[in-house]
Formats: C-alpha cells, structure tokens, sequence
C-alpha cells in the first residue's frame, strides 16, 4: 500500500545500474525537486480539505442523520460520498508520489500508480487498469493469467477481488467492497458483450449516436463505481444506510430530492462525454491509452 510495486528482477537491475549511474540517470536534480514540491502541494491541499470539509468524517462515522439535529437532504449526502472518495484519491496520490519520488533518488523507477486522473474513468475495467496500476500488473502476472485470463473472467474475478480485499484487511466491508465490484464488473462485461451483438451495430456505425450511448451507460456506472468504492467504509449494512439517506427518510418517505439521481445522471453524462473527447484527441496524437 505505501508505493507502487516492482517486480524483483526489474529491482534487482535496477540497484546495481543505479550503483553505476546514480539516481540523475534517470532524472535531473531539478525533476527530482519539482516532483518532490509537487507532493508536498498535495499533502498540504489534503490538511486543508480535511480541516474545511467534515464529509469525510461524516462518512467515516455515518452521522448523516446527525446535521444540527435534523437530517441532511439527499443531495448533501450524495455529495458528501462523492467527496469522500476525491479524498481518499488525494490522500493515495501523496503517499504514492511520495515513495515514488524517494525510490527516483534511490535509482530506482517505479511505475506511476495513477495512469491518469481517476476521475477520466467511467468504466470498472478502465478504473482497475489505471488505479494502484502496479499491483494490477502484479494481479495480472500472478493471478489473472494463472487463472485462464480473459477465457475465465466471468469467475476468476471473484477469487482476485476477494484476495485483494482480504490482503488489505480481514474486515467485513472489504469484502463488500470487492464482492460489490464483482457485482457491477460482471454488469459492465454482461453490457459489453451485448453491445457486441448485431442488434446493435447500427448505433455502434453511427458516430453521432454511439458517443451518446456510452455517454449514458458511463453515467450509470460512475454510480456504480462510487458505491462499489465507498463500501470500503460502509460495508454492507452501511452502503445500504447511504443509499437510503440520499433518497428516503427513516419513515420510507423521499427525502425531498427528488432531482438527485437525475441531476447525478446529467453531471456524470457531461462528464462521459468530454472524457471520450480527451481519448478521441489522445487517438489523434497518437498517445492513445487502452483505458
């Protein structure tokens, strides 16, 4: 967990090189610096937002009920859940970026974490390739291929998902984290292959309808991904309270927001769209990401 992963062999190489080389055969003292400015920017953005915003404890104590007395409207916890998550994405960011830098003065280069701004993703598979990007080669080499790859991804998912959570404590909820991802990941392949179909070939042709089918399809499953995340601190029991206290009350009645989903829909879709215009330009560039 406190920075990325390399594989012995390349670690091994890379000592004894960097013996001879030393740490500026990979960057300059000025690099080296910028980097390490830039880590101390974000760890001091992170004491900030902590200290100004209270939605990760919030979060962390399920007090959504508890707003001066009353109850906080659905919109609020929503938000709260969304922020929550940026959080624990900048909080991941500094100690990933920190160890990186000190492994770069070390002669070593590890491989970045965070293949692109976590935010750019909208699919469960994107997500998983560019997030902790050095354990999932890891995973890939070690238990993904092992296990029969692609041909078996319909199971072997479960197996890999349940042994990360369980590597990252034997606690409940990060089982619902990673049986929930399973849930959804099985969704999006099940959507995927669908899409694959001749019935759908014609929108697949249709530059002017297809950006907006995926457009909606991500939209839906950015939802599915922040829910998957935040049972990280839920669990079951609390992912259910959550979800509960964006759109009903205790009494079963709404919570007076009825525009939530609807309004998280269009935010996410927008988002969807200029994310497929970044890679669309990316393919341009011909600096195109498989995610």
């Amino acid at each position: 967990i406190a920075g990325p992963i390399a594989p012995f062999n390349s670690w091994v190489l890379q000592v004894v090189g960097a013996k001879v080389a030393g740490w500026q055969g990979l960057v300059t003292r000025g690099q080296w610096a910028k980097g390490l400015l830039q880590v101390a920017a974000y760890a001091v953005l992170l004491e900030v937002l902590l200290h100004v915003w209270l939605y990760v404890s919030i979060n962390n104590n399920r007090t959504w009920h508890a707003n001066q007395g009353g109850v906080m409207a659905g919109w609020e916890v929503a938000w709260g859940g969304l922020f929550t998550l940026q959080f624990m994405y900048l909080k991941f960011l500094v100690i990933w970026r920190f160890f990186r830098v000190w492994s770069v003065a070390d002669g070593v280069d590890v491989q970045e974490n965070m293949g692109r701004c976590v935010n750019n993703n909208y699919t469960f598979s994107g997500f998983w390739r560019q997030w902790h990007a050095s354990l999932n080669k890891w995973i890939i080499k070690y238990l993904y291929v092992p296990l029969g790859g692609s041909k078996t991804q319909h199971w072997n998912m479960w197996v890999i998902f349940t042994f990360i959570g369980l590597w990252h404590d034997l606690m409940w909820r990060w089982l619902a984290w990673a049986w929930l991802n399973c849930v959804f990941f099985s969704l999006e392949l099940g959507v995927k292959s669908a899409s694959k179909t001749k019935i759908f070939k014609p929108l697949r042709d249709s530059d002017a309808l297809w950006p907006l089918v995926v457009g909606v399809g991500g939209a839906v499953n950015i939802h599915l991904l922040v829910v998957a995340n935040l049972a990280i601190m839920h669990g079951f029991e609390g992912s259910k309270v959550f979800l509960k206290s964006i759109f009903a009350e205790e009494e079963g009645r709404f919570n007076g927001t009825p525009w939530v989903l609807p309004g998280t829909l269009a935010f996410f879709f927008v988002n969807c769209m200029s994310m497929q215009a970044i890679r669309r330009n990316e393919g341009l560039e011909g600096s195109a990401k498989r995610f």
